[in-house]
């Protein structure tokens, strides 16, 4: 039986690893990769079918898609993002057919969710924003990719959405988009807010003007808001180098095992629980979802996250953390921790991605 994440980061000592032969695994299998079939891509769908819960393993699918923010968002603040243009939006899926076999599929991403509404499904997507920012590189001006993700979770007749950018309040200094104009020059356009929220807003707006396969109306919640939008601290304050793509995965594996299971962190000042995914979302603690998925990794963040945290009831049910005061704690441990806390999760999102069980 495969090892789940979480099991494979407890037992692996990452002050034992070298980084840079890690990515070249990552590498080697499309962790890293833009393109949706991909080995990794279709590694996390036999993850989903071997080693995720049983409510996970019946009802997650994964979507990824590519989006290219400087095709997508106008030219002009005084302009929005078209319908037409949110539904040429394409996707990657992988689904079995009827021998069972693991096939992938490219399709419109607005088809996907009109079938996965249908049903009822918790719809990941993972999001490759290929002209995320403009950096100065030797050559002169070029687009860096990043990586996040949204998760839609059924509610009744209706659905929540979630959208999770590891940088999380450091998006505020997105508003701001700069297309490259030239090897020295850019063209910038200042939005009201963040320009890739601007762009989910669009894009869950569009959603829910369509009828699912079922000829149901969709109908998805979503806001800027911290209860639908990570806007805690940021996860790669420590990250000089860019690993933005093991983020998304975390938190897609992290889903899988602890969706519908509670954890209990057992230490020398005392007990802690942290509840369900599924009941910190739905108390309005998507903050706290995401940062117990990396709790894992680094016991220094671990302790941190915990004990800023609890409550007198040592449980991180109710409440997430004390946004700014907790946010700044996290992001200095994260800091001080330098390279080590990404080492700890690219180096055991590969070995447990690479395990023998996933392979085909």
């Amino acid at each position: 039986m495969p090892k789940t994440l979480s099991e494979t980061a407890r037992d692996f000592q990452t002050s034992k690893a070298r980084l840079s032969n890690y990515l070249k695994r990552a590498s080697s299998f499309g962790l890293d990769s833009s393109n949706t079939d991909t080995q990794a891509h279709l590694r996390c769908n036999i993850a989903r079918d071997l080693v995720f819960s049983d409510v996970m393993r019946r009802n997650a699918v994964l979507l990824q898609a590519n989006i290219s923010l400087s095709e997508i968002l106008p030219k002009t603040n005084k302009e929005s993002i078209t319908h037409d243009t949110l539904s040429d939006i394409a996707c990657g899926r992988f689904d079995k057919d009827y021998t069972g076999r693991y096939i992938h599929s490219d399709e419109y991403l607005d088809m996907n969710i009109q079938e996965y509404h249908a049903q009822g499904k918790i719809i990941f997507i993972m999001f490759i924003l290929e002209d995320y920012c403009v950096v100065s590189a030797s050559k002169g001006n070029v687009y860096s990719t990043h990586s996040t993700c949204m998760v839609l979770v059924p509610n009744r007749k209706t659905y929540n959405a979630y959208y999770i950018n590891s940088h999380g309040r450091d998006m505020s200094d997105t508003a701001t988009y700069r297309r490259v104009a030239s090897r020295r020059r850019v063209n910038t356009v200042n939005f009201k807010d963040p320009a890739e929220l601007m762009f989910i807003d669009s894009l869950i707006s569009y959603w829910n003007t369509l009828q699912d396969s079922s000829t149901q109306g969709i109908s998805i919640t979503w806001n800027m808001s911290s209860r639908h939008t990570y806007l805690g601290g940021d996860l790669q304050a420590g990250d000089y180098e860019g690993r933005c793509f093991a983020f998304p995965q975390v938190i897609w594996h992290y889903l899988g095992e602890y969706y519908s299971k509670t954890r209990t962190f057992r230490k020398s000042w005392g007990t802690v629980k942290i509840d369900t995914c599924k009941k910190l979302l739905n108390n309005g603690c998507l903050s706290m979802v995401v940062k117990a998925a990396f709790i894992d990794f680094n016991e220094s963040y671990c302790n941190t996250l915990l004990t800023c945290s609890m409550d007198s009831n040592k449980s991180i049910a109710r409440r997430g953390l004390k946004k700014s005061y907790s946010d700044d704690l996290l992001e200095k441990e994260i800091e001080k921790s330098g390279a080590s806390f990404v080492k700890g999760i690219v180096c055991s999102l590969v070995r447990y991605i690479d395990q023998a069980a996933f392979k085909i």
